[in-house]
């Protein structure tokens, strides 16, 4: 067994959980201790006695606000004597929780890691829920454990994340594809979280609608997704054609139907010895499209056992926009200003990657080019919370992210739009690709 040298590992202070107003007080000593618990489980930290920071803080007449800010936490941590501190903030909405958490660098003050859970039921899950960021913050993955009913009470309402969800990134052969991200799998509020609405004045065609509702909380397995759209060199070198509008290799590729999006898809699995993810049947008319204008209508099956590429799920789509696991809850996807990481209202399309990514480093899913998802485009089936994949029929295909013409508010994450999945006359209309991490 090898011996651990305490005295070198980094010192963290984990401060007490902030809970809403008004919350039961009674659950931050046993939340924060068994955040301290976990990371203490990981051999990675010394972590200082809770009783300590309190008294050192009292002395050194330092009062943390209800609102801790990243500098409040390194100044506590350097009052502290810590290389770390961690702060952790709990959320309610109505029986839904949601546990954030991040570490600090106490002599830089950036975010050294960052982590959230989020469940549903009774209060006891609180203390899973805080195990779980512990051995998030430590680099681990740890799934929460509903818990039982106490004192034959209802049990705990499980959520979807605990319905078998795969929680972490499951190795992929040959390892983690290049020039894509991990994305380890979780539960997420997908729509209009933020109460924002949506709307656009470009000629009426983005009026007020209801399809960003209802949120529900989602559950996703891990996956891995392309950092940047398909540029138009990638296009090429698969497809051997290149019909943008605006040339520019380094540029995402447009004008791309959601049929060439699958062949796509199928040519470079089978071009890198994947086993290809769609069936595609051209003899036959897809009876589950109801578009009269689709002159195409293949039927298209998916495979979930094939190790290939594949276009996103919407979920999977607006899950890794907002962040995953590390998502801030940010307007737009990675920032909420869209300047930061958006290309809109501009003249033409821009080589991918130069605006900032967001927090697990994904390029351009707020503008840019529009981005193709796998699902029919309908209402969304409150029902439908466990990898859900759209509806089983419909006359156009979602389409995700806004692109370069579009005006600012079409960049949020929540957005939705649709369009004629064999359009591809779209110079504002591309895609991303994805490989599911379970399929080995």
């Amino acid at each position: 067994m090898t011996n651990i040298i305490f005295a070198e590992l980094p010192k963290v202070a984990v401060l007490d959980v902030v809970t809403p107003k008004g919350f039961d007080s009674s659950v931050i000593v046993p939340v924060t201790d068994s955040i301290i618990e976990e990371m203490v489980a990981s051999r990675k930290f010394m972590l200082l006695d809770r009783s300590n920071i309190d008294s050192v803080l009292k002395e050194k007449e330092f009062q943390l606000t209800s609102v801790v800010s990243d500098s409040d936490a390194a100044k506590a941590g350097e009052y502290l004597g810590a290389k770390y501190v961690v702060i952790s903030k709990l959320q309610q909405l109505g029986s839904d929780y949601f546990l954030s958490g991040k570490m600090i660098d106490v002599s830089t003050g950036a975010i050294f890691a960052q982590a959230s859970d989020t469940q549903s039921g009774k209060l006891t899950i609180l203390i899973e829920m805080a195990k779980t960021l512990g051995a998030r913050l430590s680099g681990k993955e740890r799934v929460t454990v509903i818990a039982a009913s106490d004192g034959g009470g209802a049990a705990a309402v499980p959520s979807p994340a605990a319905a078998g969800v795969t929680v972490g990134l499951a190795p992929l052969a040959g390892g983690k594809p290049e020039g894509m991200v991990g994305v380890a799998g979780g539960t997420f509020k997908m729509g209009d979280s933020a109460g924002l609405g949506v709307g656009s004045s470009v000629m009426d065609l983005y009026q007020a609608q209801p399809d960003e509702k209802p949120v529900r909380s989602v559950a996703l397995s891990s996956f891995y997704i392309s950092a940047t759209e398909i540029t138009q060199e990638d296009f090429y070198g698969v497809m051997g054609i290149n019909r943008s509008y605006y040339k520019n290799d380094k540029a995402p590729v447009e004008k791309v139907s959601w049929y060439e999006a699958i062949e796509y898809c199928n040519k470079r699995s089978a071009s890198e010895g994947l086993k290809p993810v769609y069936t595609i049947d051209k003899s036959k008319r897809d009876p589950n499209n109801s578009n009269a204008n689709d002159k195409q209508k293949f039927i298209v099956t998916w495979n979930a056992q094939a190790d290939g590429y594949r276009l996103p799920t919407e979920a999977e789509w607006e899950y890794a926009a907002r962040g995953g696991q590390l998502s801030k809850n940010t307007v737009f996807s990675g920032s909420n200003q869209a300047q930061d990481v958006a290309w809109f209202s501009v003249n033409s399309s821009m080589p991918a990657g130069q605006k900032q990514p967001n927090e697990l480093g994904l390029y351009d899913m707020s503008g840019n080019v529009w981005e193709w998802c796998w699902d029919w485009y309908g209402a969304y089936d409150p029902k439908a919370t466990n990898n859900p994949k759209g509806p089983n029929w419909g006359a156009k295909r979602v389409i995700r992210g806004g692109g370069w013409t579009n005006p600012e508010q079409d960049m949020r994450v929540c957005n939705r739009s649709d369009t004629t999945y064999e359009f591809a006359g779209d110079i504002n209309l591309g895609f991303r690709v994805v490989r599911s991490a379970s399929v080995r």
